[in-house]
């Protein structure tokens, strides 16, 4: 006889905590915590008009432009980090998005931020509120010098042999 109860998923517990802030207005007060993430929202502010219309997930689980889930566009979306926008990669702004992939100030609060997500600041006024709001910076590029690996002599492989060596490498002549 076969065991039921055994073959029931059981439900995961998320290991996250909730902002303290409505993800579109920054209000504290009546907030509603998306079931998936960290986001929590005013009903009113996503657009939902009644107790039924009460979303369990915030709008980052759906592109804004087309409505399609993760699953049903690949499996990834681009959440913007500073307001309720998410997109799928055919409905990504083509100018004035930043790519920041993690998301810290989520991941502080627990959340796994890279599993169906590569976050964004969407726009230019999306990365200034992520600035004033969250203290959020821009990583600095390493000051760091290209790596030029020594010449390889694989003249030996086509039956010759290498009478002058030649670096391709155009910066290892700048140091």
């Amino acid at each position: 006889m076969c065991d039921l109860e055994a073959t029931k998923k059981t439900p995961t517990k998320k290991d996250f905590q909730h902002q303290n802030f409505c993800q579109v207005c920054g209000d504290g007060r009546h907030l509603h915590r998306c079931m998936s993430c960290p986001i929590s929202y005013h009903p009113d502010c996503i657009g939902a008009t009644s107790l039924s219309g009460v979303r369990r997930v915030c709008t980052h689980h759906r592109c804004c432009v087309c409505s399609k889930n993760h699953a049903a566009c690949g499996g990834f979306l681009f959440p913007c980090q500073s307001c309720a926008n998410s997109y799928c990669e055919d409905c990504l702004p083509s100018e004035g998005v930043r790519l920041l992939g993690r998301c810290e100030r989520f991941e502080e609060l627990g959340y796994d931020t890279t599993k169906y997500f590569a976050y964004i600041h969407c726009s230019s006024s999306c990365e200034m509120h992520a600035r004033n709001k969250f203290n959020w910076r821009p990583k600095k590029n390493r000051d760091e010098k290209a790596f030029c690996p020594e010449d390889i002599d694989t003249s030996y492989a086509f039956g010759k042999r290498e009478h002058k060596k030649k670096n391709i490498c155009p910066s290892a002549n700048l140091i």
